[in-house]
């Protein structure tokens, strides 16, 4: 049944990919990259990304982006990738932010900035990000590229624990050497963080 639905799924999207629906564009290049409902073929996966990117869809922004890092379906292209994965980032995707402060952070395809990686990941963390979180929250705890500071450093592993499991282990580890002061700065900072967090998705 499953591979049914699959199948009409992606016959749906390939009329309306046709027809210049970016959404549509973006899932028949999903169906193809995964190869449910059509035949797994990354070339043609590139190619709808690209059309759906190109008309600013920052979901396909981001998958083109991949696409170019990895060579999936295109000829590996870091600066490329750099390109789309800021586009994803203006257009508010998160994962696009955090793929960007990686690129930045190690100098793939771009020039290394420690401080436009932290830029980045702090965007991609505030819009709820775990994995941006956690990176954070380790940025902070050792003092790198950013001004070491525990209370945020805990503040941030907080905001990621729930659904991130290497941060959980990092709280608990740091939530030990901290003083009873700084738990309770990270606690306020938590609060204020995930306030802000909470009002984006309103």
């Amino acid at each position: 049944m499953a591979a049914k639905n699959d199948f009409l799924a992606a016959k749906w999207f390939s009329k309306a990919a046709d027809a210049g629906n970016a959404v549509a564009e973006y899932e028949l290049g999903a169906c193809y990259f995964n190869g449910r409902g059509v035949k797994k073929d990354e070339v043609e996966a590139a190619r709808w990304f690209l059309k759906s990117a190109m008309q600013g869809n920052p979901d396909a922004q981001r998958n083109i982006g991949t696409c170019f890092a990895n060579g999936h379906g295109v000829e590996k292209n870091q600066a490329q990738a750099v390109e789309w994965f800021k586009k994803a980032a203006i257009n508010g995707d998160p994962r696009g932010m955090f793929c960007l402060g990686y690129h930045y952070a190690k100098g793939i395809g771009v020039k290394p900035s420690q401080s436009e990686a932290i830029k980045w990941y702090r965007k991609a963390a505030i819009n709820g990000l775990p994995e941006a979180q956690f990176i954070m929250g380790l940025r902070y705890e050792i003092g790198s590229g950013i001004r070491k500071d525990l209370a945020e450093a805990y503040a941030f592993f907080r905001l990621a624990e729930s659904k991130n499991e290497d941060a959980k282990t990092a709280l608990e580890k740091l939530s030990k050497s901290m003083t009873g002061r700084q738990v309770d700065t990270g606690k306020k900072r938590f609060k204020k963080l995930d306030s802000i967090i909470n009002n984006r998705k309103v």
